[in-house]
């Protein structure tokens, strides 16, 4: 794909990596690497053949309804492509400690939507109560991976963010948090 940023043009390209079946499953992380080149002008078309244009592939997301994470499960790549919907803390902290979502960005990104998305059943909550919830899904989600730089980061964030509007009453604060995460994703 190609995007326009800054008067520049970024184009991704997808590049095959060869993997044998003797090789472990920690070693196959990806079949394609995706790699980000800047150029002032768009290639010439001779030079576009070698080149395979491939929409980027998010690991990390929003499921269409919104109501869900949405993660490509790394633990059965190259195998096999499964994606997953969680909607619970206890989906999103096991997806995370047990390697379901891989990358720092990706789980820093997780944690935020696995955020939002488990506190929507308690929407009917009082603001103080949805707060202590907010506060104790996070820690859960932060203890998963423990050294994991991005997701006590992301934590951190979402709970300044829910800091930072405290007259906002439930639904409210479930807009604002989402909003935040769905931040959190695209600056990724």
């Amino acid at each position: 794909s190609a995007l326009s940023l800054s008067g520049r043009l970024i184009v991704t390209v997808a590049i095959r990596s060869e993997i044998s079946s003797s090789r472990s499953s920690y070693a196959m992380d990806e079949i394609y690497a995706r790699k980000h080149v800047f150029v002032g002008e768009v290639p010439h078309p001779a030079s576009r053949s070698s080149l395979e244009f491939v929409e980027p592939i998010r690991s990390v997301r929003w499921s269409p309804d919104g109501r869900s994470l949405r993660i490509i499960d790394q633990r059965r790549l190259p195998a096999s492509l499964v994606e997953l919907d969680l909607r619970t803390v206890d989906q999103v902290r096991d997806a995370i400690s047990t390697l379901a979502v891989r990358g720092a960005p990706a789980i820093g990104v997780a944690a935020a939507i696995g955020l939002a998305v488990s506190l929507v059943p308690f929407e009917s909550e009082s603001s103080v109560v949805l707060r202590a919830r907010l506060r104790t899904h996070a820690g859960m989600l932060a203890a998963a991976r423990p050294t994991a730089v991005n997701l006590s980061w992301a934590m951190a964030r979402m709970s300044a963010c829910a800091d930072a509007n405290p007259t906002a009453g439930s639904p409210e604060l479930l807009a604002i948090l989402r909003a935040q995460a769905t931040a959190i994703l695209d600056e990724d």
